[in-house]
């Protein structure tokens, strides 16, 4: 026999990372979204609370009439997807199961298509951003003076390496991406690799998922759907939508082969853990190319990344002064890394004791 073939058990599929599911969690149960073409919902206040009369020794006390915000009406979109199998009719009789399989496991991307949507036709327009770096900070900064709970930040997968490499999101091993202030990220293909979108916190809702299987005799097919309805609530319908174009400097080496052999580290001395009054020392280990200046980042207690500035392997530089004018003072931590161009050292922290 030429060319046999045998049958295995189907290869176990692994969970998409970094999408909406790793945000928000699961999707709520709503029964009767198949029935409607809208959602809607009386939402909390989104109104910040006002200045007032509330100390006995207020110098300028409040003199105008208070204000009263009414609850709002939150409204959201309401759509269907589904997933189909068709095949002919055999010892297999799972194509029901197959096709909700389908279904659920891509379920997660459709909704974000959707929910990108909302975010550009439903929200306002942020200002144009030449950097992803401060599309992050503007972002977080418009939120946290529009709107009142935890917002989102939606962006490609592609703007979230990017992102990373820059250091203006964070994340880890199991897909989670957060910005320097924790708001959570969603990055999915649905979004454009030019735009960054901020928006209330987003709830999906679900329907039960119905499953129909039919055959057709005529071809001798048996055929499975699966289909479920969604509906999105942005909380207080907040949403903006940053439009960014950043410039990419292009490489200078037009080698297409990489060195394998690029490194760029840093040290300190003394080592970490070190006393208070003690003056560290770093210096950084580099083998880059092309040749370029390297650049210390540091940050104390987990706070904003601050650029130290140039430095050099020849010409180590003194980062903790003694504890009259200091950086840091005991108890704190330092976090430092190194970079030149693309490359970035691994970070490593300073515990002052």
């Amino acid at each position: 026999m030429s060319n046999p073939t045998t049958t295995v058990p189907t290869p176990q599929r692994k969970d998409r990372r970094g999408g909406i599911k790793s945000v928000v969690g699961d999707f709520v149960p709503a029964d009767r979204l198949a029935v409607a073409t809208n959602l809607q919902w009386v939402a909390d206040n989104c109104d910040f609370p006002k200045a007032a009369i509330g100390l006995c020794y207020a110098e300028t006390p409040v003199t105008d009439n208070k204000e009263f915000g009414g609850l709002t009406v939150g409204d959201g979109p309401i759509f269907a997807l589904y997933a189909g199998v068709r095949c002919y009719l055999g010892n297999d009789t799972d194509y029901d199961v197959r096709a909700r399989a389908q279904l659920e496991a891509g379920e997660g991307r459709g909704v974000e298509e959707v929910l990108w949507e909302y975010g550009m036709t439903a929200g306002g327009v942020g200002p144009a951003q030449t950097s992803w770096v401060e599309a992050f900070g503007q972002a977080d900064e418009a939120a946290d003076t529009l709107y009142v709970g935890r917002p989102v930040i939606m962006i490609s997968r592609f703007v979230a390496v990017i992102a990373r490499a820059r250091k203006a999101i964070f994340g880890d091993e199991e897909g989670n991406l957060w910005t320097a202030n924790g708001t959570p990220v969603i990055a999915s293909a649905a979004a454009p690799d030019t735009t960054l979108i901020v928006m209330g916190w987003p709830t999906i809702y679900a329907s039960p998922l119905v499953t129909v299987t039919v055959m057709d005799p005529i071809v001798n097919q048996e055929m499975a759907l699966a289909e479920r309805a969604y509906g999105i609530a942005v909380d207080c319908n907040f949403a903006l939508h940053y439009a960014v174009t950043e410039a990419v400097s292009e490489d200078p080496d037009p080698d297409p082969d990489p060195d394998p052999e690029l490194t760029l580290s840093i040290g300190t001395e003394p080592a970490s853990p070190i006393p208070d009054d003690t003056d560290v020392t770093v210096t950084v280990h580099a083998n880059v190319a092309p040749e370029g200046e390297v650049n210390l980042w540091y940050r104390i207690n987990a706070g904003g990344w601050v650029d130290h500035g140039e430095m050099t392997e020849v010409d180590p530089i003194t980062f903790v002064a003694n504890a009259d004018g200091a950086l840091v003072n005991s108890g704190d931590t330092v976090d430092l890394y190194a970079k030149s161009g693309l490359f970035t050292s691994p970070t490593i922290t300073i515990e002052v004791t």
